[in-house]
This record gives structure tokens, sequence and C-alpha cells, in this order.
């Protein structure tokens, strides 16, 4: 057993017998689903008309004497006004939930309660046939309504919900997914809320980091401008209001998205104020200044604090300022080209495809040159807790950022609190000395601004996605090592210098090469050795050392079986349709995320990945007959994997020809252009040496380009491009 916890005692009965009969005592916790009631706002049934009217006529009001006021008395007036407005115009309405039924209505609710007003009639009558007829007949309807409520549910309301509240709909179909965190003591014994809450912030608070002094020396950027102001409309603040998310959670102020949407023309008036003051006095309110985190688990023992991440619960209202802040801050990047060429995360136009693109066409290049690649991956601990806020701040300064903003943005940082909540229940707060939040809207760009600089002294390439880093060179010799060894040293004195930590038991190096004969060399950080692997799993592909497919194909396809499995086991009511689309959405994304790097050349690895999409078909349909299964797909319009994974290459293929996220030139326009044969945007060919090559991303790419009619080839928008496209691929 994977659990010997579980088992308290075993005893053989036969203990003279050829055949054992085992007693074993068990001591499992069957979890009983439990009926939650609480009470919400229904903000579909507000009275949004004297709910915008009374903000209007109260805005002059909060307008005068604004500027004698401080930031925090102005966000109590608009916080304790919007809270008035909602106990008096928001409805309040009782929502239970009950995860063994959520098929259960109103109605059939009533049923029940008068079926069991009946049973109790029935009981107390001496001549009761005709009552009992008539609990009988009764009881009879509700199984009826029960039935069709059911039906109802699984057939026509769960799709509903799997498009519009995918979370829901996961949540429904698998209550036990999300469970509150239990930690035990020594002994066994579960903690209460309130201590796993302190227990969970004191972990997450010794995490941070204690800054020493002096700090490094950057270097000048005296060429570049200064960054300009932010300038704050109401009408820009109505804009961004529109694009919140419903389900976004507010932080401590309680102000929702939903009451902000529904306000939208008037409320933008009070936040466009108090947003100018706040940016230049350089002062938040203390709300906007607070997060209430809460614990993720990632994997592991569940009692061990380390297997949780902290996410932050921050002001509605502090993120829409932090969304205008960051895209001013974002622009200037961008129009200056500060940030690191060869970073891939959090930024427009690039993603874990692009930067996988990126490292598996240099490793290609090298395997066609018969070189060996040596590829480190770094691992941060805790990376985004440790950012010390003052280099931060010296390194925004050092960038031009614009000195109002660099003020606002270290009052935002150094004076934050946070506690832990778990459900109802809160720790005591405790001071943020370190570290950009996660779930905020500028925590993820600091980070990138933080780390922009550890590539600058390296002679080996780097990447970046976040806080993943790898850094890799061709070898061809011991001395190609030691440079690539001299790189690691630097990143390791950046991450002194800087306070950040590298967790050395994740580290990982991979030699990608088809040598019979490879340059071994053992990587060291601080002496201590960097584990050489076959394969590892980078940004969700597993990159082999001959960059074969076949493990990462081996992996997802152990997943997908197991998300269809699941599906099979939970949705066996639902209609077709509802089968369809949790397929599509559950268990065929799996199967297609970064498709583009790691299509298979192999049919038996192609089958192995379509015998899911076919075993997928007949659940759909619940048709185990032997009827033709491409019948079948074609039914449902499913087309092959093979040929959706050469749609989605020639969709990343298009915005790489016409929306380029680098200045690097990936190929070459065709020298030469048959007027017969070829269309005008024929690229040129590789010259492949291996077969590796002639199946890598960047060759299949052009191959399939380069066979396209000229029609679609020339269509400059993507979106027209992909419809197109479809058409012509999928018949």
């Amino acid at each position: 057993t994977t659990h010997p916890e579980y088992i308290s005692d075993v005893n053989n009965l036969c203990l003279f017998s050829d055949h054992s009969l085992f007693n074993i005592n068990l001591s499992i916790d069957v979890p009983v689903p439990v009926t939650s009631k609480k009470t919400i706002r229904n903000y579909a049934k507000a009275n949004a008309v004297s709910i915008n009217a009374e903000l209007l006529d109260s805005f002059p009001n909060f307008k005068h004497h604004f500027n004698a006021r401080s930031v925090e008395e102005n966000w109590c007036i608009i916080k304790e006004l919007l809270h008035n407005l909602i106990s008096r115009y928001v409805p309040v309405c009782r929502v239970i939930s009950n995860p063994s039924s959520p098929w259960f209505t109103l109605n059939t609710k009533k049923m029940l309660r008068k079926k069991k007003r009946l049973f109790q009639s029935a009981k107390r009558k001496d001549n009761g046939d005709a009552s009992w007829s008539r609990f009988r007949e009764f009881a009879k309807t509700c199984k009826r309504e029960i039935r069709t409520a059911k039906r109802n549910f699984f057939e026509n309301d769960l799709y509903n919900i799997l498009i519009s509240n995918p979370r829901r709909f996961w949540k429904i179909i698998n209550p036990s997914s999300k469970k509150r965190p239990i930690i035990s003591d020594p002994t066994g014994k579960q903690l209460p809320e309130n201590e796993i809450c302190d227990r969970f912030n004191q972990y997450f608070s010794s995490v941070f980091t204690r800054e020493t002094f002096p700090m490094p020396q950057l270097a000048s950027r005296d060429a570049l401008g200064e960054m300009g102001s932010i300038p704050i409309s109401s009408e820009g603040i109505s804009k961004l209001i529109e694009q919140l998310p419903v389900s976004s959670a507010p932080g401590r102020d309680g102000i929702n998205s939903e009451i902000l949407k529904i306000t939208k023309h008037t409320s933008s008036l009070y936040l466009g104020k108090i947003f100018n003051q706040s940016l230049i006095t350089g002062m938040l309110p203390s709300d906007w200044r607070h997060a209430d985190v809460i614990p993720i688990f990632k994997s592991g023992s569940s009692d061990d604090l380390s297997n949780y991440r902290p996410i932050s619960l921050t002001s509605v209202c502090s993120k829409l300022l932090e969304h205008i802040i960051f895209a001013a801050i974002m622009q200037f990047l961008d129009i200056n080209n500060v940030l690191f060429s060869n970073q891939h995360g959090f930024r427009r136009n690039r993603s874990c495809t692009t930067q996988l693109f990126e490292l598996v066409t240099d490793i290609h290049s090298n395997l066609n040159s018969r070189t060996q690649t040596d590829a480190l991956f770094i691992d941060f601990s805790k990376a985004f807790d440790r950012v010390p806020h003052y280099r931060l701040i010296v390194k925004l300064q050092n960038l031009k950022i614009n000195a109002t903003i660099v003020n606002w943005i270290k009052t935002f940082l150094t004076t934050r609190t946070q506690s832990v909540r778990l459900g109802e229940t809160s720790s005591q707060s405790l001071p943020v000395i370190s570290g950009v939040p996660q779930g905020t809207v500028l925590g993820p760009l600091l980070f990138l601004v933080y780390i922009n600089d550890i590539g600058n002294r390296l002679g080996s390439c780097v990447r970046l996605f976040a806080d993943d880093l790898v850094v890799y060179r061709a070898v061809s010799s011991e001395e190609d090592c030691l440079i690539l060894q001299e790189d690691l040293s630097l990143i390791e004195t950046w991450c002194t210098e800087w306070l950040m930590s590298i967790n050395y038991n994740k580290c990982k190096c991979v030699s990608f090469s088809k040598s019979r004969n490879p340059v071994n060399y053992t990587y060291q950080l601080t002496s201590q050795p960097i584990e050489k692997v076959s394969s590892f799993k980078y940004l969700g592909v597993h990159l082999s050392s001959d960059l074969s497919w076949r493990t990462h194909i081996e992996h997802i396809t152990s997943s997908a079986n197991k998300t269809l499995g699941f599906l099979r086991r939970r949705l066996s009511q639902t209609s077709p349709k509802i089968k369809q689309l949790s397929y599509c959405t559950l268990v065929r994304s799996k199967m297609e995320y970064a498709s583009t790097i790691w299509n298979p050349h192999q049919a038996y690895l192609s089958d192995m990945l379509e015998s899911i999409q076919n075993r997928a078909t007949r659940f759909i349909l619940a048709d185990y007959s032997p009827t033709s299964i491409s019948a079948l797909k074609a039914s449902l319009s499913l087309p092959l994997l093979n040929t959706r994974r050469t749609v989605d290459r020639l969709s990343f293929f298009h915005n790489l020809f016409y929306k380029p996220w680098t200045d690097h030139e990936f190929f070459s326009s065709a020298s030469h252009v048959s007027l017969r044969r070829d269309h005008c945007q024929k690229i040129e060919m590789p010259f492949a040496r291996t077969n590796t090559l002639k199946n890598s991303p960047l060759f299949l790419c052009i191959r399939d380009w380069n066979a396209l009619p000229e029609p679609i080839v020339t269509i400059t928008d993507h979106a027209l491009f992909l419809a197109e496209l479809s058409k012509h691929m999928i018949v």
C-alpha cells in the first residue's frame, strides 16, 4: 500500500492452510459531503438606478475639501458610501450548497417537504387508507420530479456552467478536489483553524529576505530618457472596470468587482480623484496595502507548510490603479527596449511556446552540426517572496522610471501587511519585509525588472521565463564546459549580491547529444555537483537528451487517460454535448499543449495520442459497438489530432512571420520561387543533415507553410488566417 499509516493490525486467520485468510484493520477517514449555508448579495437584482443616482448626488460633497483630507480619509468615505448603498439596494439571498446533490432545486425541496407532511399526516390518522394512498401517489410524483431535475441539470444546466464558469463545473463534478489545509500536531491531532492560519502566516513570513547594505552598484543608464507622468481619467477607469472579471475576490475592504461594474460611470469619478491623489502624494490607504493570503496546495505532504503557495487577495480598487501603472511602465520599457530580450514571462506576444521554440531551435541547430549542447536549468527558491524592496527601488530608479511612480511603488511595497485566511478565520497581521506580492497586478512586472540584468555578463545563452532560468552553450571540448561553469559562477555571484537564493536540489543538467562519446563534465554550484539527467520537464514539456518526444508523449497520454477515466465515471448521466465539451476542455487540451514543439513523426506515437480521442469518442456517444470510429468522429466534427497539430503549428508560424516577437531572424525568403508551384511568401528550406532537424518545429513550420495556397499565406489578419486555414485543413 502507498498509505501504510491506514493499517493498524494484520492477522493471519488460517495458520495451517495452503490458502491464507487475513484480517486487516483499516482506519480511514471517509469524507462526508457537508451542506454549506451562506448569505450572499444578489447583484443581479440590485437597484442600479438608485445606487448610481445617490453616488452622483454625493459626488459634489465628496469633492468639497477633498484636498484637505488624506488619502486614507477619502478612501474611508468612498468605502463607507459603497457599503451603505450595497446594504440598502442589493438584496440578500441565502445559498445552500450540497456537493452530493447539485441538481437539487427549490421546487424539489418544496415537494419533499410536502411528502414529509403527508407521511406524518398518514401516520396520525386511524382510518389512514386514503391518507396513505395520497402519500404513495405523491411519493411517485416526487420521484418523477427528482428524475426530471437530475436530467435537466446534467443535460442542460451543467453545459451552461461549463461554458460560463469552468471553476464551478469542476467543483460540481469533483467536490473533493479543493480542500482546506488540515495541519496536525506531532501527536496527529488536528489543529484548530486559527492556529493553522497563524502557523501558515509565520511560515510565509519566515522566507522573507532581510536586506543587507551596502547595495551593489548598477551601470549608469544616462542615455535612457526619463519616463513621463501618468494621465488618469475617469473614462479610462470606467473601461478598466468593464474588463474586470465578475468572479474576482475582494480584498479586506470588501469592495468587489460586481458593485464597481454596475456603477462604473459614477464610481470611476470617485476613483479618478483618489487615484490621482494617491500618485501625487505617494500614499496608499491601508486597505490597499494589506493582503489576505490563501495557501494553495502544490504537491507532496499536506502537513508540510512548504508545500503550499501563498496567493494574495488584494483590493480590487488597488488593482485598477496597478493596471494603470503597469501599462505605463511596460509601454516605457518596451519603447526603450529595456527588458531582457530572452525573457518570455509576463510579456505580450510571448509565451511558454515561444520560449521553448527558441530553446529547441538552438539545440536542433547544434545537433545538426553534430555539436553537443549542455543546458543547466536553475531553480530559484521562493523567488517572488525574496525580492528585497530597496534593491528593487534602486533598479527602478536606474531605469529612469518616473520619480512619482517609484515613490508610490516604494510605499506599495515597504508598508505592506498580510494575514492568512481560511474560510471565515484569519490570522494576525504581520509586516511584509520583502517580495513582490503574488496575486497583484504589479508583482510580475516588478519581478521582471529585478531579474532583468542577471544575464548581462554571461558568455553563454540565457533564457528566462519569469524565474525559470536556463543557461546553455554548444560544447565541443572541456574548454567550452569551463566557460559554462564560469557563467554559473557569475549567476551565483549575482544571487549573492542581489539576495536571491538558488534551490540547488532542483537544479539539473541535460547534455543534448547523439554522440556515442559525448563531452562529460560535472558542473557545480557552491562546490555542489549539479545532477545530470537524461530528461527534464521544462515549462510543461519533457526535454530528452536526444530531443525525441517519446517520454513527453507517454507522460501526457498517461495524464489524459486519467482525466478521461475520471470524466467517464462522473459524467455518465450527461448529454453528449457536455461530454464532448468536457473532453475538449479537460482532456484534449492536455494532449495539445505546446504541440508546435513536440509533434511526433513516428506513427506509433501519433496513434498513442489518437487512441485516447477514439476512446473519448465512444464515451461521448455511448457507442461501444463495432461502428467505424472514423464515422463516429466525423459525426462529432472531431478532426484527427495530427491535423489539429498542423493547424496549431501554422498558426504559430503565421505570428512569427507577420508579427515576430523578436528581432532574431529564424528564416529567410526562398532564393528561387516557381511561378507555377510556389507562392510569393515561400521560405528557404534549411539544409538538414539529420532526421532530428527534419522533424524540428522550425523545419515542420516552413515545410507546411510552403505547402499552403497563396490566398491563405497572404492573409495578414491572424483571426481571418486561422479561419481560412481551418477550412482548408479540416474538411
